[in-house]
């Protein structure tokens, strides 16, 4: 059994993103303030203002991290929270996996409502793709749309220059 999805690890960068936005809001409406002379009135307004700003990416992001895919020999199931199951499909009938539909991966079964795995990385997305692949050899098609396939295809090649870097 393996589980696919954004972990708090996984997503650390959009918390470092967060930080040096925060920052770098707080410098800029501290210097506006400090231009208008109104430093000491506006000092917290400043800060909750950026805080508020600089926390939208973790809000749409973090949520992300209670759900995921888990696959076994036989099926897949939509998890949240690593416990409660939103949905199970027997893993005989996928068809397709697009990933960069939306937000995430779309995966079609036959006979069945299609399971939609929103916010996952897109290397976590390929990572799916390939253990399904696996799984069920010449019977999953898989594809990526425009710009989800641009970007792997960049992730691939500078992983493969930093393998012949070492």
């Amino acid at each position: 059994m393996r589980t696919f999805g954004n972990s708090f690890s996984s997503i650390r960068g959009a918390f470092y993103f967060a930080g040096i936005l925060w920052l770098a809001l707080f410098v800029l409406f501290v210097s506006l303030d400090r231009i208008h002379a109104d430093l000491p009135s506006r000092l917290m307004s400043s800060i909750i203002y950026s805080l508020g700003i600089a926390s939208i990416p973790l809000v749409a992001i973090v949520p992300t991290c209670a759900f995921a895919i888990r696959v076994d020999a036989s099926s897949v199931k939509h998890v949240f929270l690593g416990r409660v199951i939103l949905s199970a499909r027997s893993l005989d009938d996928l068809r397709a996996v697009e990933i960069g539909s939306g937000w995430g991966a779309v995966m079609k079964f036959e006979k069945q409502r299609p399971i939609r795995f929103l916010g996952a990385s897109l290397p976590e997305l390929q990572s799916l793709c390939v253990h399904l692949s696996k799984l069920r050899p010449n019977q999953i098609s898989s594809s990526a749309g425009l710009v989800a396939g641009g970007l792997l295809e960049v992730e691939n090649q500078m992983r493969k220059r930093g393998r012949h870097d070492t």
